[in-house]
């Protein structure tokens, strides 16, 4: 519940950027690159544990891998200035795109014009 609390900011704005019509891509994408995240992390983690020589019986250093564990959670609040200035309800897109898109969506909602043109 909370991994999609967390993930609905992020969709939030991936939406407002994103095109009409590839919403379903574009989630289908971040879901992706979540999961290749979590497996890279998991392991990347016992990458980190071996070099360090943790193991079940020795925890010398292990305070050294929650540090870097520290460290790296921290480190995207760095690309926090790539993010686009503005709130969620200014429109990104070009007018062409957002004017097709009302356009589809206008024929799509008014089938009963489209029986009597034929």
């Amino acid at each position: 519940m909370i991994k999609q609390f967390k993930w609905l900011s992020l969709q939030v704005l991936a939406s407002r950027l994103c095109p009409p019509g590839i919403e379903g891509t574009l989630f289908a994408l971040l879901m992706s690159t979540d999961n290749a995240g979590v497996m890279t992390s998991s392991w990347l983690g016992g990458v980190l544990l071996h070099v360090l020589r943790v193991t079940r019986t020795e925890f010398g250093n292990l305070w050294l891998a929650v540090l870097v564990r520290n460290v790296m959670r921290l480190s995207p609040i760095c690309v926090l200035l790539l993010l686009p200035d503005g709130n969620q309800n200014t429109v990104k897109l070009p007018d062409e795109i957002i004017g097709e898109a009302l356009e589809e969506e206008m024929s799509i909602l008014n089938p009963v014009e489209e029986i009597d043109n034929i």
